[in-house]
């Protein structure tokens, strides 16, 4: 299977997201493929530069497009441009609509920004909508929507312009009952036969549930990649023979610690300036 996506040293150290050193990567065209990481903010800042929502990422890496390649540098402004954008479809991991603006509304908006047609955007509505269940809800507000509704809608307007790839950022949320998550783990699974789909989370069971193979980032560098069956035998030869579980959750640890740390120097730096006053 040919790659979708290949990256080279690309790396990131701007305000915005999380630090990225180094990632050199590829991802195979077709299927569900995970980007995951302790707290999630790493994995969403790589979606995003991969997304072209994100820009000041150094290095560069090539997408495969409609049987072409576009080699693309990361520091570019390549990747802001429509046409680029139009191949990839991006949900976010927070809700960014209008929220007094119709389900219907906000997804013509959107098409209308990709650049669809009117009639063909029209078509392509009515197929997103009934893609994840939101048929019977075109003409409600976004804000009464419940969370797992406006993650359909992102999902539904990421499809308008029918991209190659699906970047899905947290794709389940924290609000979902189990009903609502098999409904979109369904739901991703169906998409992942017809687009490659990359989704980027913190939960590893919620990876092992929806992907084939998974990029593990930790302290912004690339700790570990590929298929669950072969990062569990990489670990099983190791002296510690680990699960891939025990070690996860010992970076999710390491994570919180060092959070901890940085709130606990962020808080004495704030004191230190409240004597100088």
């Amino acid at each position: 299977m040919e790659d979708m996506i290949c990256a080279s040293e690309l790396s990131y150290s701007e305000r915005v997201g999380a630090p990225l050193k180094n990632l050199s990567f590829s991802i195979k065209k077709g299927g569900i493929h995970g980007i995951l990481s302790p707290t999630g903010v790493e994995a969403s800042t790589l979606l995003a530069i991969l997304a072209g929502a994100i820009q000041g990422a150094i290095g560069s890496f090539t997408m495969h497009l409609e049987d072409q390649a576009s080699d693309v540098s990361a520091s570019k402004k390549t990747m802001q441009s429509s046409r680029w954008k139009r191949k990839i479809g991006y949900v976010p991991r927070t809700f960014e609509f209008y929220r007094d603006m119709t389900v219907y509304e906000t997804l013509d908006f959107v098409g209308e920004a990709r650049g669809v047609s009117a009639e063909l955007r029209l078509r392509q509505i009515e197929e997103a909508l009934a893609l994840v269940g939101l048929s019977n809800k075109d003409q409600r507000l976004l804000e009464r929507l419940s969370a797992v509704e406006k993650k359909k809608v992102c999902i539904a307007a990421a499809l308008l312009g029918n991209p190659s790839v699906l970047l899905i950022d947290e794709p389940i949320p924290e609000q979902a009952s189990a009903a609502d998550k098999r409904a979109i783990v369904e739901l991703i699974r169906m998409l992942g036969t017809l687009k490659t789909v990359i989704v980027a989370g913190s939960e590893l069971s919620q990876m092992r549930e929806l992907c084939e193979d998974v990029m593990i980032l930790s302290g912004g560098e690339l700790l570990a990649k590929g298929s669950f069956a072969e990062l569990e035998e990489t670990l099983a030869r190791t002296e510690e023979h680990p699960t891939l579980e025990e070690l996860y959750s010992s970076l999710v640890s390491m994570a919180k610690e060092s959070e901890l740390a940085k709130k606990s120097l962020l808080f004495q730096e704030k004191q230190r300036e409240g004597k100088k006053q």
